[in-house]
């Protein structure tokens, strides 16, 4: 390992490496060398909290707001703490159940089946429905990693986060921080951020067993034993901590689905001396799930919108596999148990901290964090129906086996069985130096940070195409099967961030008063991605699959592709890694020990890992600006203690798929003929990265070596057309003819028509504005409630960025843009200065300005009320109530979608929602040991599904939509604990 981490370290970050060990070497030697004081009281870190501190559900203290402990209601922005009593009494098993209850902050507890409106192309949205996900949504902005004890939890590959091993069962709490992060934490936290603190061991021998066990098989057990390891002479003790959980459980809503989670602590402490503490844990962690991902229950027909009888229903969706044909319960169905899909992730995490007091004022922490990530997973992949009336293959193919054909009235199936072996490695230092210091009748702060991070990624992806054909006559019939050639890729992809931030924090005059926090960072970032090619196979006569790296320096036109990007030695950006600088500051003033009112501006930041446009030139970094207004209480002696704020956090750069947008960059492609001269046995090859997937080939037809067989062209073959002859149309009725003679479905496009080239990524701005609030209540010692409410009303502020039509390969030719292009017509002629300029649309002058490309509720409420019996027979007893109130969830964008209009037929929302949680407990002691009993129901009322529909009259037709979403059914969970 540290040879992993060795390579990992870039030569001029190897040297704060190396601090590390001679800072460790000189604690201990300082240690062995002084007699110790075995009476001594040792003052916390600054940089430390202890959960011990916290009363109930209310927490005073966070580290997280400023890297410092420092009181939640001092600090000018909205903290949220999820205290260690909190998360047990809601019996919270994963991160997700845990944040449940924060309003504003959205995981994805549904799953919404397919739709004709469901065109959610903004990046805003969670979409993973996985119980390891760490990807949260706070106030409108999706965050892929979140923190722990200040470091990355899992590690950010595109939009998928894998190698996250936290668990319940070492979480101390955990800490939410609305409002961009960037100041402390660097890159990706545009909205928010959610810090872990994990548990750590303990000098007195504490042990617990808790095991638990519920509907849908849901099998829990955790183990955690702690106290001191050995006391060298003349010193403290060494102390230890293990933790063990063991998960088990069926999917909520999808058949024959399982997941089995595993996690293994171990944890070391020392307080070597006065002045010096370490820390050290290993984690390891493994995540098992059967028929994941890509599964058949949502199969849909690729003929949707051609006029087949089986390609809509009545409310316009696509047909669906399992419910139009079979009639199975869409919630519930799934197809995959065929083969099994499976994913398999396991990951180990070594981590270790030290903090050194220099003086009374001077303090430093420094930490290290290295991850190994290996995922091996087995899916489906590009399912979809598609109708083949005619079935006859191509006449001129020398078929020395056997042919078998449906009947006419076929659908066939086409699908792609992929397995995708994938392994990460994650590297991240950070270290901590604070000053603080009294000047006159304020006392002052200044904290010095560095942190670097550097993640690698190798993915490994193997492909076998394959069809399956169902008879829609004879829905019994047995299934019939085709094989296409299977194709290999082997991907490395590098990256690494270096960030310098220093913070001042200040309390101000003799009564504290004033409280500031300023601060500046600024971060690097650079991405390295090597591609390894198929240079050689023979699948027939069993030649192996060879790769070659592809290193070279590369720039605009290199290679006689004018679509690369500049490239140096794999890294992106020409070599060169991309700066960016923020400013945080805000303000605290206390109106009187209960009230204090903040006001805060503080930037997120997320770099650019290599998106282009439709010319492919590279986006400008991602950054969010947040200006926040709030008020803090605590109020009757701390019975009533929250935050009310009011914020706009404004985005620009933000990326959005535009799916009529200009790309002049895909007129590069594959050209099959030009002019009027048309050639019907064009060689097909496949490339890597550039494959071409007929959409069109002769069903029920396997050669046994996995060779494709083929009509003349595949569907979607590109041809250079010459406009002079299209009176005549040679090359057209050439294609055509052909395409029928061997019983194809193949198309002909245009390809130097910019209307056929489209669909990009472009930038965009836009503004989220809202309210939200946290309060506790504990009215009384034995009763607490906690209440939470969020409103978040987002708008584009700044229309799609388009570019020009300049062909990259022939831009002598000049813009190819016209006023008849079909983005022209979407986005309304009077919305460009020039209609045949793309590059003119108006910033405020199109119909999107003014609406929101987000699918997540307005409004969202909660509250979670626990009261505790203490006299009587009952006494030990907790009673609780709990619930989570989502306002109408938009189903479809009302820009966009599969036609070029906009999307008037829009899906309707979905209604709001109150889901009900109830919980019953019980505490007792018997003999030396804790006891403790828990009876929880989530979902009390079974509220599974959420169908709304709408009718739409046009022109004395009505139109009709419909939307539907399914939730996790009732279930309930009993527990066991005994502490001692």
């Amino acid at each position: 390992m540290i040879e992993s981490i060795l390579r990992l370290l870039p030569s001029n970050v190897r040297g704060l490496f190396g601090f590390f060990l001679v800072g460790l070497s000189i604690s201990m030697a300082s240690v062995l060398s002084a007699q110790q004081d075995k009476e001594n009281i040792y003052e916390l870190s600054p940089f430390h909290i202890q959960g011990g501190e916290d009363n109930g559900y209310r927490a005073t203290n966070t580290i997280s707001g400023t890297r410092l402990n420092t009181a939640i209601k001092d600090l000018p922005m909205p903290i949220e703490v999820m205290t260690e009593e909190f998360i047990d009494d809601i019996e919270a098993v994963d991160l997700k159940e845990i944040l449940a209850f924060s309003s504003g902050i959205t995981t994805d507890e549904f799953l919404q089946p397919t739709g004709p409106g469901n065109f959610d192309f903004s990046p805003s949205r969670v979409t993973n429905r996985e119980d390891n996900s760490t990807v949260v949504n706070i106030r409108g902005f999706t965050t892929g990693t979140q923190l722990r004890l200040g470091f990355r939890s899992g590690i950010q590959y595109d939009i998928t986060v894998i190698g996250s091993n936290t668990d319940p069962v070492n979480l101390e709490r955990a800490e939410v921080v609305r409002g961009p992060a960037a100041l402390l934490y660097g890159v990706s936290f545009l909205g928010g951020v959610v810090n872990y603190i994990p548990k750590r061991p303990s000098n007195t021998p504490q042990y617990s067993v808790k095991a638990g066990y519920g509907t849908d098989d849901f099998q829990r057990v955790e183990l955690d034993a702690t106290g001191p390891l050995f006391t060298p002479k003349n010193g403290n003790s060494i102390n230890y901590r293990l933790m063990y959980s063991q998960q088990d459980r069926d999917d909520g809503i999808v058949d024959q689905r399982r997941s089995k989670a595993t996690y293994l602590a171990a944890q070391v402490d020392w307080q070597m001396n006065t002045n010096t503490y370490l820390f050290a844990e290993l984690q390891y962690s493994t995540f098992d799930r059967d028929n994941q991902g890509g599964n058949f229950r949502d199969i849909v027909d690729g003929d949707t919108g051609r006029g087949d009888p089986f390609g809509l229903n009545e409310y316009d969706e696509p047909f669906v596999f399992g419910r139009d044909l079979y009639g199975k319960d869409q919630r519930t169905f799934n197809w995959s148990a065929v083969g099994k899909p499976y994913e398999d992730q396991e990951v180990i995490t070594a981590l270790f901290q030290i903090d050194q007091r220099f003086s009374d004022n001077l303090h430093f922490q420094g930490g290290i964090q290295y991850s190994e990530a290996e995922i091996e997973r087995s899916y489906y992949t590009r399912g979809q129906f598609q109708t083949r009336r005619n079935l006859a293959p191509d006449p001129s193919y020398n078929y020395d086996y056997t042919l078998s054909n449906g009947s006419t009235g076929s659908k066939s199936y086409r699908f792609d069985w992929a397995t995708d072996p994938f392994e990460a490695k994650s590297l991240q230092l950070r270290g901590d130096l604070s000053y603080n210091f009294d000047w006159g009748d304020s006392n002052h702060n200044f904290l010095l940070g560095v942190q670097y991070w550097k993640d690698e990624f190798e993915r490994y992806a193997r492909h076998n195409n394959r069809g399956s054909f169902a008879n829609l006559n004879d829905p019994e019939a047995p299934f019939l099967h085709t094989v296409l050639p299977s194709w290999r890729t082997f991907t490395f992809d590098e990256r690494w961030a270096r960030g310098l931030f220093a913070v001042y924090q200040g309390k101000l005059f003799s009564n504290e008063r004033l409280h500031v926090v300023a601060g500046y960072r600024q971060d690097r970032f650079a991405v390295r991605l090597q591609d390894y090619n198929n240079v050689a196979s023979d699948p027939v006569n069993n030649v192996e699959w060879e790769f070659n790296e592809s290193t070279a320096n590369q720039g605009p036109g290199s290679g006689g592709d004018p679509t690369r990007a500049p490239v140096k030695d794999g890294y992106r950006f020409g070599g060169e890694a991309p700066t960016e600088g923020n400013v945080t500051a805000g303000i605290t003033y206390k109106i009187n020990d209960s009230v204090n009112i903040y006001g805060l501006r503080a930037n997120g930041l997320f770099f650019n890992p290599g998106q282009r446009d439709g010319r492919s030139d590279n986006f400008d970094n991602e950054r969010t600006t947040s200006t926040e207004f709030g008020l803090k209480v605590d109020l009757l002696e701390n019975k009533i203690s929250g935050t009310l704020s009011y914020f706009e956090v404004e985005r620009e750069n933000a990326v959005f798929f535009y799916s009529f947008a200009p790309s002049p960059r895909l007129n590069i492609t594959n050209v099959g003929g030009s002019g009027n001269a048309f050639d019907p046995r064009l060689d097909r090859t496949y490339e890597v990265d550039k494959t071409l997937f007929p959409e069109g080939y002769v069903p029920f037809v396997d050669d046994g070596e996995g060779n494709n067989v083929n009509s003349a062209t595949g569907g979607g073959t590109h041809y250079v057309v010459n406009y002079e002859t299209l009176a005549a149309n040679p090359t057209e009725k050439a294609a055509m003819d052909a395409a029928f003679a061997a019983g194809g479905n193949e198309l002909l496009y245009n390809g130097n028509n910019p209307s056929e080239s489209r669909g990009s990524d472009v930038p965009f701005a836009e503004t989220a504005k809202g309210i939200d609030a946290q309060f506790i209540f504990s009215l009384t010692s034995n009763w607490q409630v906690t209440f939470n409410y969020a409103r978040i009303e987002k708008e584009v502020t700044e229309a799609f960025r388009l570019v020009d039509h300049i062909d990259l390969e022939f831009p002598e030719l000049g813009n190819l843009a016209t006023e008849y292009d079909i983005w022209v017509r979407q986005l309304g002629a009077d919305a460009f200065e020039d209609p045949k300029e793309p590059s003119t649309l108006r910033p405020d002058g199109s119909s999107i300005v003014g609406t929101s490309l987000s699918l997540e509720p307005e409004q969202s409420f909660s509250f979670f009320s626990s009261y505790r019996l203490e006299d009587g027979v009952f006494k030990g007893t907790r009673l609780s109530l709990g619930a989570i109130y989502s306002g109408d969830r938009p189903t479809a964008l009302s820009f966009g979608g599969g036609s070029a209009d906009i999307n008037t037929f829009r899906t309707p929302d979905l209604d709001p929602r109150w889901e009900w949680r109830l919980g019953v407990g019980y505490l007792t002691k018997i003999g030396d040991a804790n006891w403790r009993f828990n009876l929880t129901v989530n979902n009390l009322f079974d509220d599974i599904e959420n169908e709304t529909r709408a009718s739409y009259v046009d022109g004395g037709s009505t139109e009709l939509r419909r939307s539907f979403a399914y939730y996790n059914p009732r279930s309930i969970r009993f527990t066991a604990q005994v502490s001692f």
